[in-house]
């Protein structure tokens, strides 16, 4: 394995990944074969928070850690992986990008991204080595089938950090190294539904972020999901058919957002939300235009007690806002747009009040229309997770 001509994805250390699984299975939330009509689901992760849907494990095997600032993968005696799943379906089109930077070890064997993973040893990659060139291939039982060699790639930084990212459109994959394109290929049914990262034997990385984005079978048709900091965070719907009823559960330092892009001047975004369970938390629906202009209807949920707060900002620059104190109540955030004028409401105990409303002449009726959902767990006596219903939900138009 000296020469680089030599290399390859040592698939007989794949025997590793299963005894992975058991943390893995937990978080992947596998929907069924096949739907029509999708949404889409985001997922990112700067490893900023502790709490980690990834697997965490140390022996002489291999090491894959949550330490500050990222995630380490290090291979060992054998190879390393850390993988996660979600509901996203790899045989639709589907982004998955990452950011890793060297540490340690020989500077001609690969690592890098691995998806379509199952539990029987299968699976695709898109490696590079430190001193600058890529691979492309699968592994199937153990058995790898490179399908790009080791070629070397100027778009490589030896010894700096690098961004891998594998995006499929119709039937084709392409391949990225820092935001510039490499090649091209013909996209494979997945193995399943795993990805995540590896490094061969000999070898320790450090992941600085990771991000996929696709279709998912759990997701309403017409809306997008992101799930930022862990996938414990979630939104669920009660029926994939009617979008206007779902529960959300939050994880410390979590947060998940529901939105649509929508064109038009006379709009609203409303929610119902059932009343704060404990934990500082907030909950915000929101306008935003293509140029930069904010909305913001917020119920910020304390140990002081309930408020709502409407806010502008153009561009992230505060530009005023109001606040009223509420019961803890279930509350109704309605934020209405009808031409220039933009209105934030709340309703609750039988009362509709009006928060703060301006007048912003000339903004793009192209909009993003959305609500998010935030816990900072404060302290160990914090709830570890929060639960929020949400009915009535309407973006756009009732």
């Amino acid at each position: 394995m000296n020469r680089k001509t030599k290399k390859k994805y040592r698939s007989p250390i794949l025997s590793c990944f299963c005894r992975c699984l058991t943390t893995v299975v937990l978080v992947c939330l596998l929907g069924p074969p096949f739907l029509s009509a999708m949404g889409i689901e985001e997922y990112r992760d700067t490893f900023s928070v502790q709490v980690t849907t990834w697997p965490q494990r140390e022996d002489r095997d291999m090491k894959v850690a949550k330490v500050d600032g990222g995630y380490i993968v290090e291979g060992r005696n054998k190879t390393a992986a850390g993988m996660v799943g979600c509901t996203i379906d790899l045989r639709r089109d589907f982004d998955i990008e990452t950011t890793l930077a060297f540490l340690s070890g020989s500077d001609d064997i690969g690592y890098g991204l691995v998806w379509g993973a199952d539990n029987r040893r299968s699976l695709y990659y898109f490696f590079i080595s430190a001193n600058g060139s890529y691979c492309f291939g699968k592994v199937v039982r153990d058995e790898d089938n490179p399908l790009i060699e080791w070629e070397p790639s100027s778009f490589i930084q030896m010894g700096g950090p690098n961004t891998l990212r594998v995006r499929k459109t119709g039937d084709t994959l392409h391949l990225f190294i820092n935001n510039q394109p490499v090649t091209q290929v013909k996209a494979e049914a997945p193995f399943g539904h795993l990805f995540g990262i590896a490094a061969n034997s000999g070898l320790a990385v450090k992941v600085l972020n990771f991000f996929v984005r696709g279709h998912s079978p759990d997701v309403p048709a017409g809306l997008s999901t992101l799930y930022e900091g862990n996938l414990l965070g979630r939104a669920t719907w009660r029926n994939i058919q009617n979008p206007k009823h779902y529960t959300v559960k939050l994880q410390e330092k979590s947060r998940v957002a529901v939105y649509r892009p929508v064109t038009g001047e006379t709009l609203t975004v409303s929610a119902t939300l059932s009343a704060s369970r404990g934990g500082e938390n907030v909950v915000d629906i929101y306008l935003q235009t293509e140029e930069g202009a904010l909305l913001r209807l917020e119920r910020i949920a304390a140990a002081s007690g309930l408020k709502v707060r409407f806010s502008a900002s153009s561009q992230g620059k505060d530009l005023g806002s109001n606040e009223i104190s509420l019961p803890n109540k279930d509350v109704t955030l309605r934020l209405i747009r009808q031409q220039d004028t933009f209105r934030g409401e709340a309703q609750s105990g039988g009362k509709n009040l009006e928060v703060g409303s301006l007048s912003w002449p000339k903004l793009s009726t192209s909009q993003l229309l959305g609500i998010n959902f935030g816990y900072d767990r404060k302290g160990p006596d914090g709830p570890r997770e929060l639960t929020c219903d949400i009915s009535d939900f309407i973006l756009g138009n009732p």
